[in-house]
C-alpha cells in the first residue's frame, strides 16, 4: 500500500519549524513507515468483514444444530408427560369408579338397614 500521508510536506514543514532538512526527511520517512504498517485499508477491513461473517455462520450452524437437538428433547419430555398424564388419568377413572361402586354399595346396604328397622 503507498503511504497514505504525504511525507514530502511533514518533510518541509519540520524544516520550517528550524529542522535539518536531513532530520525532518527522515522523521518524515519513519512517521510514513509507522502509519503504514498501522493503517488500515478497505481490503484489510472487507477481509476481516469476510472472516467474522465465516465464524458466524459456523457458530450459527452449531446453535441451529443444538436446537433441533433440544426440539427433539422437549418433544420427547412432551410425549412422556402425556404418556404419564393418561396414565394417572386412567388410574384416577378407575378409582373414582371404584369408589362411586362402593358408596353405591354403601348407600344400598344403608338403605336395606334402615328398611328393616322401620317396619
Amino acid at each position: 500500500m503507498s503511504s497514505m500521508i504525504d511525507t514530502l510536506a511533514i518533510a518541509k514543514r519540520l524544516q520550517k519549524a528550524g529542522d535539518t532538512a536531513e532530520h525532518a526527511e527522515a522523521v518524515a520517512e519513519v512517521f510514513g513507515m509507522v502509519l503504514q504498517e498501522n493503517v488500515v485499508t478497505k481490503t484489510d477491513l472487507r477481509d476481516a468483514c469476510e472472516k467474522l461473517d465465516k465464524q458466524i455462520d459456523t457458530v450459527a450452524a452449531r446453535l441451529d444444530g443444538k436446537i433441533v437437538g433440544l426440539d427433539g428433547r422437549i418433544l420427547g419430555l412432551e410425549q412422556r408427560g402425556e404418556a404419564l398424564a393418561a396414565r394417572y388419568e386412567s388410574r384416577l377413572s378407575r378409582a373414582v369408579l371404584t369408589l362411586f361402586v362402593g358408596l353405591t354399595g354403601v348407600i344400598s346396604l344403608a338403605t336395606s338397614l334402615l328398611m328393616t328397622h322401620v317396619k
